[in-house]
């Protein structure tokens, strides 16, 4: 037993054998996909919980930015015009502008549209929206920024969209048809929404097997800033809170006001009306008018200062005249009370509403509130009525003599004088009433020179006016004098040019424009513009005139002129004229001051250049040379006469082979291209070979190198010809073509290309002209271009004739954009400055490098929420690799640039030591030997310049600053319009243990022009100032505004604002000028005009203007 109890005990003191190594591997094994899956769950919950409140937060930024209502209409976000924004530079006004859009180029555009207006403040919302959530994994390749590309993209994984709905008027239902609001940003007052969409990337492979994304949405109310007065018992729209764009309930919305302090609300109330009669009886004819009060209050009975009152009637007239107009509104008084008064001309019954017109459509709609009445005219016994009671001299009026005793005719009627200018007289004697006692539609006219007021009257017997055979008279009729009838008689342009102008030359246009009113034009400017080819035929609003002038006075049927210079191109043009364009007189008629269209056919004619000669004066013109080519046996004179040039010479020939050549020759010396067109009457006829026509020659040596086109005797033909260098024979162009005189012939140059045309039409067009070949000969820039003549025979004389000489130069590109002096003008070419969204996106444009030299970071910004980092080193000691950071993008240098554009690189830097421990680069560390750099590259790669340091690591900071590098004189671009360049950063590293990083952020590269300011001219003057237009209440300085200054009688000059609102007129005459600006701001005309007077060397740069 003891033996077996110390073997239990042996066996019980033994070490338990362990579990299997393996086992716990594989438990392990088991759990660790679990353990996994629930972290990458977390990680993924986590990723879409703050991708929901990125998308919770984009949608009320945007909101909050929606209600600000900014920018102003026709405002442009770029405020000094430079076309950079977020660019950086603290000393750019606009730098913290958010995604400007412009409605042009970089300038506003005060004329903007309501529908353009609002398509740019949606598009400005959603930009907001992807600007909050730019830390948001977003696809910026298909970007739900339209409604289109919202359907097309939206089941994408990384879709971020942007939809916005507002409220288009009060009473547009946008929750019965949203489509009617969607885009829209909501007027002031009234709601608008903004719901951003975005599905949240699974990242984890085994989860985007199950859903490849998760859908987030977020929806945001607000009311816009501003109020919509006057809308009564109505209650405020409202969009409803139904389900999401998903189709379930949607996630918690943000439906809250604006965190900022918007313009207060008005709140909404009950308004009544009510007239102060009923019913208003008046007796004819000494009461044509009744005062009718409409009273305004709220549910409480105060009140309401302000409301816009609409009044119709269905008779009468709310005019003296009583007969128009049968709509007018007024604006209630401290009191709530909007007064009018109805007039009426005969017997009747009108009845008048007054309303508050909540839809603004002038007709009274159910639900509106308003309040009726009715106005009766009585009359008793015999009386007078009129057609009209406010008139002008000349019009053509209607009586009715009511209710006169037939048995008393004859009657007189009379004009009688209450306070006027013209004496009282007999409009009718004999006037005899129907049996019934009425005499109707009596027509007549009101007498010339009238002015003040007067009445009819009837008598019996011979006496006058306000006698006591007086039977009856009229209510007062009110006469005012005509007002000035501008209009334009005719523009004109000199008789010497016929049906066909000739281009490229300055042309005088008269305007003659006459007053057809007995009414004088006194102490008043008017404005009267030309046209050419205009946009759209005038009076269009807004369009300024090619040339405007500005005209003071003009007498009762008088006229005055207006000349202007102008130089046209061939082709055809079309003329239009108008005077008083901008209104500043009330005319008689104000549909006659425009005319046109006038036709203009534009061509290269004898009188384009002094080149051209025509032969019509009967002298020879000194600017012709005649010689001799070749041997002294050349001899010949020329003559004018019946409008033809004579010559009459004797040569022996232009062939010669080796250049042996003796013929005469009359020419002028032109430089560079020309179109030279000669129209041969006859030529010579002594020999066969005998010739006459157009050559062009490098010079008089007999052997020098030409062209010609000839007409000669024999066989009649055309004969196309060359010498290509010194000393060559002349060979044929091609075959001779047989045609009869006369007969125009033309040669064309370009560079060293010469093109051979005819045409025997007599006066040709350009579908006239017959092309026939081409040759090329090497010649200077200046040759000889003229007419030689040649009768093959040194001892007898033969003659020539020619019509006209036509010279034609490349014409010059007129008009374009104005660019005054001063004004400053930047293009930005680089794209991503700011490295903004997604890396796909950014380094589309950006290319960087060495391996693991740099990041696109969150860490350091300026603005957003990213930048890129470069730098020298990384890893653990004592494995450090030097590295070799890079960034650079490749950009285009604009086609337009000149002498003086400059190029200049910039943005933000940042110094910083590497972040953590066990790195190569110690944190925090400082090493000046580290620099940022940057050089510019052509487009291969190649250096241009020496590279220029932006930054070295010798202080690290860890704050931004800013940089500015011009490499104008590196890059050239004067000299290298279009060509792609790189603008390339790189760092280097010492090798040491100390490194530095380098960040980047809203890097530019600008192209600017800046146009110089003339200097200052002896015995001239100047005029300047600066122009503000009212916007919105607001008085703001806006480029591109147009100003002009005229001094009658003398000089107009067009100028534009440049940046700030600033204009100039350098070094004008001395005298006396009206300055004259005008700018469209939605439907309204703005302008301003002062006159200032200016002596010799005087700069007055003090004459503001404020367009009202």
């Amino acid at each position: 037993m003891d033996m077996e109890k110390g073997k239990r005990v042996q066996e019980v003191g033994k070490p338990t054998p362990s579990k299997p190594k393996g086992q716990g591997l594989v438990e392990f094994a088991l759990l660790l996909p679990v353990l996994l899956l629930v972290v990458l769950g977390i990680i993924e919950a986590a990723l879409v919980i703050a991708a929901y409140l990125g998308v919770q937060h984009a949608a009320r930024e945007a909101a909050r930015f929606a209600v600000t209502y900014q920018p102003p209409q026709g405002a442009c976000l770029d405020l000094d015009g430079d076309g950079v924004l977020e660019d950086g530079i603290s000393h750019d006004p606009d730098d913290r502008a958010p995604y400007p859009v412009c409605p042009v180029d970089n300038w506003g555009n005060p004329a903007e549209t309501e529908e353009h207006y609002h398509a740019r403040r949606v598009e400005l919302i959603k930009r907001e929206a992807r600007r909050a959530a730019a830390a948001l994994r977003i696809d910026d390749s298909c970007l739900g920024d339209t409604p289109e590309r919202f359907e097309q993209c939206k089941d994408r994984p990384a879709f971020f969209g942007v939809l916005v709905w507002g409220y288009p008027s009060f009473l547009t239902d946008c929750n019965a048809d949203p489509s009617q609001c969607l885009d829209h940003p909501g007027l002031e007052g009234l709601p608008v929404r903004v719901m951003v969409v975005h599905n949240v990337e699974i990242v984890d492979p085994f989860y985007r097997a199950i859903i490849p994304y998760f859908p987030l949405q977020a929806d945001t109310q607000m009311i816009n800033e501003g109020i919509q007065v006057g809308f009564g018992d109505m209650p405020p729209p409202a969009f409803d809170s139904g389900p999401g764009y998903f189709g379930e309930t949607p996630l918690p919305t943000n439906t809250s006001e604006s965190s900022l302090t918007p313009t207060p609300t008005e709140p909404w109330h009950t308004y009544s009306i009510n007239l102060d009669v009923e019913h208003a009886t008046n007796t004819l004819p000494d009461e044509r008018g009744h005062e009718f009060v409409a009273t305004v209050t709220d549910e409480l009975d105060r009140p309401v200062a302000g409301a816009r009152v609409s009044f119709s009637t269905d008779l009468g007239g709310f005019d003296y005249s009583g007969i128009e107009p049968l709509y007018v509104e007024e604006l209630t008084n401290l009191e709530g009370q909007a007064p009018v008064t109805l007039y009426g001309n005969e017997p009747m019954t009108a009845t008048l509403r007054a309303w508050l017109d909540y839809d603004g459509d002038d007709v009274w709609d159910a639900g509106e509130p308003y309040d009726t009445a009715t106005k009766a005219w009585h009359v008793s016994g015999p009386h007078i009525t009129v057609s009209d009671h406010k008139v002008i001299p000349l019009d053509y009026v209607y009586a009715d003599v009511m209710d006169h005793n037939p048995t008393n005719n004859p009657y007189r009627l009379l004009w009688c004088v209450i306070s006027g200018t013209v004496t009282s007289q007999v409009l009718q004697e004999p006037l005899n009433v129907g049996p019934d006692g009425n005499l109707t539609d009596l027509g007549f006219e009101i007498p010339v020179n009238s002015e003040g007021e007067y009445r009819l009257e009837t008598h019996v017997g011979g006496g006058g006016c306000g006698d006591p055979d007086l039977i009856a008279y009229s209510a007062t009729i009110l006469v005012t004098s005509m007002p000035p009838d501008l209009h334009i008689a005719n523009i004109s342009w000199p008789e010497q040019y016929g049906d066909e102008l000739p281009d490229g030359v300055p042309i005088s246009l008269t305007m003659e424009i006459e007053n057809l009113s007995p009414t004088r034009v006194e102490n008043t400017y008017f404005d009267v513009d030309l046209y050419l080819d205009p946009l759209a035929p005038p009076p269009f609003q807004g369009q300024v005139g090619t040339v405007k002038q500005w005209l003071l006075d003009i007498d009762a049927y008088g006229t005055q002129e207006v000349n202007a210079v102008v130089e046209l191109s061939s082709g055809t043009h079309y003329l239009w004229g108008q005077v008083d364009t901008s209104n500043y007189i009330e005319e008689t008629d104000e549909d006659n001051n425009v005319s046109g269209p006038y036709t203009l056919t534009v061509a290269c004619t004898v009188n384009s250049t002094p080149y051209g000669d025509d032969f019509n004066d009967g002298v020879v013109d000194g600017k012709w040379t005649a010689t001799q080519i070749g041997s002294p046996n050349v001899y010949g004179s020329l003559s004018e006469s019946g409008g033809l040039l004579n010559i009459d010479a004797r040569g022996g020939r232009i062939w010669g082979s080796g250049g042996d050549e003796n013929f005469y020759y009359v020419y002028q010396s032109i430089s560079g291209d020309f179109d030279a067109r000669l129209r041969v009457v006859s030529v010579p006829t002594i020999r066969q070979y005998s010739k006459m026509g157009l050559m062009v020659r490098n010079s008089t040596a007999s052997n020098s190198r030409h062209v010609m086109l000839m007409r000669t005797d024999y066989n009649r033909s055309l004969q196309f010809a060359y010498r290509p260098q010194d000393g060559w024979n002349t060979d044929r162009a091609g075959n001779d073509l047989r045609t009869s005189v006369p007969v125009w012939v033309r040669i064309v140059r370009s560079g060293d290309t010469f093109d051979y045309y005819y045409s025997t039409a007599s006066d040709p067009t350009e579908g006239d002209w017959a092309y026939y070949t081409s040759v090329t000969v090497d010649m200077d820039d200046t040759v000889m271009v003229g007419m030689a003549h040649a009768t093959y025979n040194t001892s007898r004389n033969g003659t020539s004739q020619a019509d006209e000489f036509v010279i034609c130069l490349p014409q010059q590109e007129v008009g374009g954009d104005i660019r005054p002096p001063g004004l400053r003008e930047c293009q930005q070419l680089l794209h991503a400055r700011s490295f903004e969204g997604n890396p796909d996106t950014v380094f589309q444009h950006w290319n960087a490098g060495g391996p693991n030299a740099f990041q696109h970071q969150s860490r350091y910004f300026t603005e957003g929420s990213m930048s890129v980092r470069l730098h020298a080193s990384v890893g653990s000691y004592p494995d450090c690799p030097v590295l070799s950071p890079y960034l650079y993008q490749t950009v285009e240098i604009p086609a337009e640039v000149y002498t003086m554009t400059t190029m200049v690189v910039g943005g933000d830097r940042l110094v910083a030591g590497p972040v953590g421990s066990g790195l190569c680069s110690y944190p925090g560390s400082v090493d000046a030997d580290d620099s940022l750099y940057l050089r510019m590259r052509d487009g291969g790669g190649g250096a241009l310049g020496t590279p220029t340091e932006v930054v070295s690591g010798g202080v690290v900071s860890e704050t931004w600053g800013t940089f500015a590098v011009d490499v104008t004189d590196a890059v050239d671009p004067y000299n290298n319009p279009g060509e792609s360049v790189q603008v390339y950063f790189y760092g280097d590293h010492d090798g040491d243990y100390y490194g530095t990083w380098f960040y980047v952020d809203n890097l530019y590269c600008e192209v600017c022009t800046e146009w110089p300011i003339p200097p200052e001219e002896p015995g001239t003057a100047s005029i300047g100032g600066e122009v503000r237009v009212l916007v919105q209440g607001i008085p703001r300085a806006l480029q591109g505004v147009h100003v002009w200054a005229y001094s009658p009688g003398g000089n107009f000059y067009h100028t534009v604002t440049i940046q700030g609102g600033a204009y100039h007129f350098y070094n004008i005459p001395p005298g006396t000028y009206t300055v004259y600006s005008e700018v469209w701001v939605g439907n309204e005309l703005r302008f301003a005009t002062t006159t200032v007077t200016v002596a010799a060397g005087e700069r007055n740069y003090n004459v503001n203007l404020f367009l009202l």
